[in-house]
């Protein structure tokens, strides 16, 4: 209701404040309305991680679509939490947690460094233009990144797949 009462505006700067944010707002409200719908005959923890772990894939989502990137402390987060149910609550069983996480990040983090060709898949591996890009903006240095890949996936997406392995297990992340 604040974005109503001080008409778009930061109460501080009175800068305009994107309307995706409420967007995100919107969409958090959604998530905990939807969860608390199905959430009769549920454990506190059950809930509380599931909320957790929808929030996190909701601001995931958010920050890649903006600025396609996975932020490093948000996929952590995301896998703590899925360890924390493996452990607490056995959903999934630890084993499974633990085997999903690996054949995500492995699987993924194989596709990753295939060198795809265009006529071949969409996923394409792209370095001398990307070397190039990264050349223009660091200014003529050479780019901390050893390969440079398509911007279609990233090593934060491979970082994604072992965090909902071992949120899913190894049957959800299939």
């Amino acid at each position: 209701f604040s974005f109503l009462l001080l008409r778009g505006r930061c109460r501080f700067c009175q800068k305009p404040i994107p309307r995706w944010h409420v967007g995100i707002e919107l969409a958090a409200v959604g998530v905990f309305l939807v969860l608390g719908a199905f959430s009769a005959g549920r454990h506190t923890f059950d809930l509380v991680t599931l909320t957790l772990a929808f929030v996190i894939l909701l601001l995931l989502s958010a920050v890649d679509s903006r600025q396609m990137t996975l932020p490093d402390a948000l996929v952590l987060a995301l896998a703590v939490v899925g360890l924390s149910r493996a452990l607490f609550l056995g959903s999934p069983s630890f084993a499974s947690a633990l085997l999903g996480g690996a054949v995500g990040l492995l699987v993924l983090g194989f596709l990753a460094f295939i060198p795809w060709e265009p006529s071949r898949s969409l996923l394409r591996f792209t370095f001398e233009r990307d070397r190039q890009r990264r050349t223009d903006e660091t200014g003529g240095r050479r780019s901390r990144t050893a390969l440079a890949f398509s911007s279609a996936m990233g090593l934060g997406d491979v970082k994604l797949a072992g965090a909902m392995g071992l949120t899913l297990g190894l049957p959800g992340l299939l």
